[in-house]
């Protein structure tokens, strides 16, 4: 039991609401397969990826999780998906080589697909990609900025 609640679900339940209050509407388009840039580390900008039900089994499955069945592992995927907890791998120029695991769509802004597509072309170095594309991840940083 924690202070002020009944249950730990209770809590659980507390922090969900209180994150979702606070999301732009950009923020609730992210879902399964879509792009995104985590800017609160900036000059370090991560891109992710939004696994979708496959591509998130296929890790499992390659990470050897033999405790869940497959079942098992798509009803938390999408529990923690309503949740706005998106299952990604990462990217920024000090992991470019990626990083799975789990985002919540408040800490995240969309992307386009070939924002992300152009820094890794430039190794996730947003100083290295082309005028066009620093533009518009530029805008994405803007509207993130001066989220509502």
């Amino acid at each position: 039991m924690f202070i002020g609640f009944s249950s730990t679900k209770k809590m659980l339940e507390w922090v969900k609401d209180r994150k979702d209050s606070g999301l732009a509407p950009q923020q609730e388009q992210i879902t399964w397969g879509s792009f995104w840039a985590r800017f609160d580390k900036y000059p370090v900008i991560e891109y992710g990826y939004v696994f979708n039900e496959a591509e998130w089994l296929a890790h499992l499955i390659a990470q050897d999780h033999d405790s869940l069945t497959a079942t098992e592992a798509l009803a938390y995927l999408r529990e923690r998906h309503d949740d706005g907890y998106m299952f990604s791998r990462w990217h920024s120029r000090e992991k470019p080589e990626g990083e799975p695991g789990e985002v919540h769509v408040s800490e995240v802004w969309p992307i386009e697909d070939r924002v992300f597509a152009a820094a890794e072309q430039a190794r996730w170095h947003h100083g290295m990609m082309r005028l066009g594309d620093q533009v518009n991840l530029s805008i994405s940083y803007e509207e993130w900025k001066h989220r509502a």
